[in-house]
């Protein structure tokens, strides 16, 4: 479906009113819905780093780069030309392509892992040493409708939860002073805690979702939340901008016979400008979404079209 329409010489004459009829018999003709696209999150651009404490004392390292790993995925995204919105559905998983300590349910020894940390716990005048592992992690995004200016939106509007159907355990073993070892099941949700925005662009037909992260999460091991656990980094992911959307177009009518008229429309799709019809000479408009067209050219012509 395209949406064609002559910016007629003579409705610059008119009053901002008479727009109204012809707007809104354009927005009609599509239906007004969004859509929502998966993106596959790409492992090269996308590492998280693990850090936190428990009772107080600061992970470290098990080895150079066990708190810090690619992660893998999909990410749906729920898109209108002003909105985005994360409606479930997604699977944010970091890599277990390494060996940390311990094994599983704690034993001693090692097994595959998303992050390896260990940490000295002094208790009166003793120590305690600790290491950990987490696997089978997957975290959950979700959002409420959020607002998008441009590409870019809110990233402290996205909530990370660990997913529900994942199992995902932290495993860890206690010796000297205390001798303890087990599973700590991880669960919750956590606000995105940054500042910066993400954003969704789009070039060669490939769109680019960017999402800064820093969610953190408090657990009981010993006493109650002595761990806390804080995943901070970025995610990029991509989709091919192939998505079952009309071309939704949201018009603001102009407040002046000389405009501007305001256009904003489906995120997989483009406007495009023509000077004439017969033979058409369309080609892509400089602006992406959302537009002011003032109505200062006559006899120009626009439409929607897929990227």
């Amino acid at each position: 479906m395209r949406f064609v329409f002559d910016i007629f010489p003579a409705f610059r004459s008119l009053r901002a009113a008479r727009w109204i009829p012809l707007i809104a018999a354009i927005q009609l003709s599509g239906p007004a819905h969004s859509a929502v696209e998966t993106f596959t999150i790409d492992p090269a651009r996308s590492v998280i780093t693990l850090s936190g404490t428990v009772e107080g004392a600061n992970l470290v390292e098990q080895a150079p780069g066990s708190l810090a790993t690619p992660f893998t995925g999909t990410i749906q995204v729920d898109l209108t030309p002003t909105t985005v919105r994360f409606p479930g559905g997604s699977s944010v998983v970091p890599s277990e392509a390494h060996a940390w300590s311990p094994g599983l349910n704690g034993v001693d020894g090692s097994a595959s892992a998303s992050y390896g940390a260990k940490g000295s716990l002094t208790i009166v005048i003793f120590t305690a040493n600790a290491v950990a592992a987490t696997r089978k992690v997957a975290f959950e995004v979700t959002s409420a409708t959020l607002p998008r200016t441009g590409d870019a939106f809110g990233s402290n509007g996205l909530v990370f939860g660990f997913s529900d159907t994942a199992n995902a355990l932290l495993d860890y073993r206690v010796t000297g002073a205390v001798s303890k070892s087990g599973s700590l099941v991880l669960s919750g949700l956590s606000t995105n805690n940054v500042a910066s925005t993400s954003s969704i662009t789009s070039a060669g037909g490939v769109d680019t979702l960017t999402i800064p992260v820093n969610a953190t999460y408090y657990f009981t091991l010993l006493a109650a939340n002595d761990v806390q656990l804080n995943f901070v980094g970025n995610i990029v992911a991509t989709g091919g901008g192939v998505v079952t959307e009309q071309p939704v177009v949201d018009f603001t009518p102009p407040s002046s016979p000389a405009g501007p008229l305001k256009l904003a429309w489906s995120h997989s799709y483009k406007l495009q400008r023509a000077g004439q019809l017969n033979p058409p000479d369309w080609a892509d408009y400089a602006q992406d979404s959302p537009v002011e067209i003032p109505l200062v050219q006559a006899g120009e012509y626009f439409r929607v079209v897929p990227k």
